[in-house]
């Protein structure tokens, strides 16, 4: 399915021209408080059903579009709010690195860890223990480091990360999801 895109220019003037763009920020909590775009609104995958509702109650409903991280993650957001009836949502070109690269105002919070460092830092400390458990201990534990690898090349070819999935529900990346 092909998906529309918005350029942050665009963005920027319907948003503060004339208010008629509502930012969906599909990033994690830890993210998005870490910087985000000035009126977006937080609204992980998880929780799209559940905040529908504040989107659809907004007169702008109809200028609604998607700040993303990666392209997997807005436009499986995408595919939710056609399913969930609205439909035509664009996805901000570039996602927040252009909006940025652009001048454009961003609100900055306490710097975190992002998931995708956060998933880096496990995967390489599994490959690292299974590598040195593996020529110390016995050579079963290889198989922890292999399976770390695999998982970084399935990572990196699919674009998604199922290991990054998990570690978005930890206590410290959920905190704060309500905020705007």
């Amino acid at each position: 399915m092909s998906t529309a895109l918005i350029s942050p220019e665009d963005v920027w003037d319907r948003q503060g021209l004339t208010d008629e763009c509502f930012l969906m920020d599909v990033r994690t909590p830890a993210e998005y408080r870490e910087v985000h775009i000035p009126g977006s609104v937080n609204t992980p995958l998880g929780q799209m059903e559940r905040q529908l509702s504040a989107v659809q109650d907004r007169p702008s409903a109809r200028g609604t579009a998607i700040v993303r991280h990666t392209r997997i993650r807005s436009q499986a957001v995408h595919d939710e709010l056609e399913r969930l009836g609205i439909r035509g949502a664009p996805i901000l070109h570039g996602g927040l690195v252009s909006w940025i690269d652009k001048g454009l105002p961003v609100i900055r919070g306490a710097e975190t860890i992002s998931l995708q460092r956060q998933f880096q830092i496990g995967a390489g400390s599994l490959t690292l223990l299974g590598g040195l458990l593996g020529v110390f201990v016995s050579p079963w534990f290889l198989a922890l480091a292999g399976l770390a690898g695999a998982g970084q090349v399935i990572a990196g070819m699919t674009d998604t990360c199922t290991f990054a999935g998990l570690l978005s529900k930890l206590p410290f990346n959920r905190r704060g999801q309500s905020q705007r």
